[in-house]
Parts: C-alpha cells; structure tokens; sequence
C-alpha cells in the first residue's frame, strides 16, 4: 500500500549544538496518529511505525518512506513496532507474538513469543528484549547473549552500532524506591555503563551511531527534554516551537530522528534533522 508524500513542514532552525543547523523534516503517515520515525539509513529511506483506528482499539502499523513516497509494510500479524533499518535495506521490528527481519518485501520471523527485536546494525546483529525474562539480548550470527542491567529489573535494548555497542534503558522494580527510576545504559562487549540525565528521573537512551554519539531523552512529570549524548557530555536537541522533542537515533553522517509533540494534546508525529553544515 503506498501513498504520496504530505509533506508537513520543512523549517531551518539552528539548536545550540555548536552552532550546528539543521532542516526539519516532518513527517505524518496519512490519516495516523501519531507518526514515529524509528530509522533512516544513508540511500534516505525513512522506516517507522503509526497507530490508526481501523477497529475499536487502534493499532500499530509499520511503513517505510522513500522518495516521496509512504508504503505500509504489509505485515500478515497484528501490532507491528518497526525498530531500526540497516544499510542493505533490512528493517527489524517485532510483531504482537514475535520479532520479524523485512527487506525487498520479504519477512523473516525469529523469536516467536521470546525475543521482540528493535535494533540491527549492518552486520546483521539484533538486538531487543526477552518476552519471558525481561533481559536485553544481543543476537550476532546465530549465538543470542541475554543481559541485564544490575540491580535493575527490564532492561530494554533500542539501539545498536556496528561495533556492536547497545543502547537502551532499564527500570528499577517496583518495589524499590530511588531519585533515578529508569536509567539509560550502554552495553559494549559484556561491560555495562548506566548514563542518567542529570536531576531527571527517567532516562532513555534510543540511539547509536558508529562515532559512538548517542540519542535519548528525559522525563520529569510533564518535562521532556531530549538531548545527545557525546563521550560524556550531554547536549541538549530541542526543536523550536515545539513542546515535546524526542530523538529515537542518529546516523554517522549526524542525521537525527525520532517524534515531535507541539503541545501536551498533540499525539505527535515523526521528525528528520539533516545537517545543513
């Protein structure tokens, strides 16, 4: 299913990311709400997932956005959550009962009630959750490594590089009490490091890239703030004129991606920011 493109808005703006510009691109599934852009690789093609109300509860769907053009990825299951794409045009994702590997219209299922996939480098590894035990699982030709992070309970991979470097996030159980609630971690050859924005109680880290600059945002109450994060030093991403900035990753030539809010009402849609010098 494909439509043309509806091109919502393009803006230049300048963040305070020395001096860094870039032009907006936003981007909203037909007849969707909201729109979340999940991936972009270096050929332009955008992947995400919508929701839509095609029934009494709405549901998910995947779609990719090429040239001008939007298609649905015609998923044969229900609740389909588009992750990451990779160079070669494969797109991982998981469906309601499973995780999926889709390129050239073709699906690959794995994981069948177990592993629900959301990132992929260009070397084929995947990365996700464990359905049953809540772990984070890294998944590179053949051999699946699960993990956690300590003293935390889910630990929710979202990104990975070619280095195989895996970013995400891990929430405290419920019945521990701490100013840090969910903090982001990095996952880098069976060493994990816990990354909290300062004085936020909810940290995710979503992004990767292979000059090891990672995207997240943080969450206190009605406050979202989402920022880079780059060998130690946070900075802050914030489109103006919007409320709700929320990067979900970036590329090695420093494109960045994710959803866009312009008010607490607004369900949001997706976003690229492409530098523009």
């Amino acid at each position: 299913m494909s439509f043309s493109a509806v091109l919502v808005g393009v803006t230049l703006f300048t963040l305070n990311l020395a001096a860094q510009t870039y032009t907006i691109e936003t981007i909203e599934y037909p007849g969707s709400s909201p729109t979340i852009v999940t991936g972009v690789n270096s050929t332009g093609e955008i992947v995400g997932y919508y929701q839509a109300n095609t029934g009494p509860v709405p549901e998910n769907f995947g779609f990719t956005y090429l040239n001008g053009t939007y298609s649905q990825i015609p998923a044969p299951e229900t609740e389909t959550r588009v992750g990451q794409i990779n160079e070669s045009g494969t797109i991982v994702g998981s469906f309601e009962n499973g995780s999926f590997l889709f390129n050239d219209g073709h699906f690959e299922y794995f994981g069948f009630n177990a592993l629900f996939a959301n990132g992929i480098n260009n070397l084929g590894t995947v990365v996700g959750i464990t359905g049953y035990t809540q772990q984070g699982f890294l998944l590179k030709q053949g051999t699946l490594t699960m993990f956690s992070v300590p003293q935390y309970g889910n630990t929710m991979p979202y990104g990975v590089n070619d280095q195989d470097q895996v970013v995400g996030y891990a929430a405290l159980p419920a019945n521990i009490s701490s100013p840090i609630v969910t903090t982001g971690f990095i996952y880098d050859q069976g060493t994990i490091t816990t990354i909290a924005y300062p004085n936020f109680p909810y940290t995710t880290l979503t992004g990767i890239n292979d000059l090891g600059v990672i995207t997240g945002y943080a969450v206190d109450g009605e406050t979202t703030v989402g920022f880079l994060y780059d060998h130690g030093t946070f900075k802050t991403f914030a489109i103006p004129g919007v409320a709700v900035t929320m990067p979900e990753g970036i590329t090695n030539s420093g494109v960045v991606f994710g959803l866009l809010s312009k008010s607490i009402l607004d369900s949001g849609r997706g976003f690229v920011a492409k530098p523009s010098n």
